[in-house]
């Protein structure tokens, strides 16, 4: 009977000593996911603010850029205008007429850092049309007399149309690209409030809102 009572108190005390060695295991598991998680979160954090940043940076530039491509397309519009009525009256090309024919590019394509949010299909498109507009610009310094001969005078109205066409397609990426950014903050800005809400109806047993 001794023996007996003797190998059951062993078993039960084995069984603690194995329980308590599996608890502290899981504690230890449980407590280094605690520090990692605890360790990462300043850089969770830190991505979804450089993330929302990023997209007011791209909404806020879309609506500058959007507005600055409809001047130009406004102005091009204008210098075609002028130009035509130059020809009709076979009027000399004087200072105030190139002053009006010219096209000024906004300042803020030639800042890099901040351009470097435009996606690079873009920036090609810009490149080809700050092209366009250099030649044109040149071509308006060096006329003369009412736009010389009949060639000249239909490359340039067909080259400033092609600006004016090139600026609203233009306008119209960049109006498309703001807006998509102001989606993309407010999506995540709802994300990050229903994970809040939803952790907080997790402590008093609510129903949870869905994701």
């Amino acid at each position: 009977m001794n023996d007996i009572c003797t190998t059951a108190l062993k078993c039960i005390f084995d069984f603690q000593t194995l329980a308590s060695g599996t608890l502290a295991i899981a504690a230890a598991i449980i407590g280094a996911i605690a520090i990692l998680w605890a360790a990462q979160l300043p850089f969770r954090v830190q991505n979804k603010r450089d993330i929302e940043q990023t997209n007011r940076r791209q909404q806020l530039l879309g609506s500058i850029l959007l507005a600055d491509f409809q001047t130009i397309s406004r102005r091009a519009r204008q210098a075609e205008g002028t130009i035509r009525v130059t020809i009709a009256a076979n009027a000399n090309v004087n200072d105030e007429t190139r002053r009006k024919m010219t096209l000024v590019l906004p300042e803020i394509l030639n800042d890099w850092e901040i351009m470097s949010s435009v996606p690079s299909t873009l920036l090609q498109e810009l490149a080809a049309l700050r092209q366009k507009i250099a030649d044109h610009n040149f071509d308006m310094e060096q006329a003369g007399g009412a736009f010389g001969a009949d060639n000249f005078r239909q490359s340039i109205l067909s080259r400033i149309n092609q600006i004016r066409s090139d600026a609203n397609v233009l306008a119209g990426h960049f109006a498309a690209m703001g807006h998509l950014a102001g989606r993309q903050t407010s999506t995540t800005q709802k994300r990050s409030w229903r994970m809040s809400l939803n952790k907080m109806v997790s402590k008093i047993g609510w129903p949870k809102r869905p994701s």
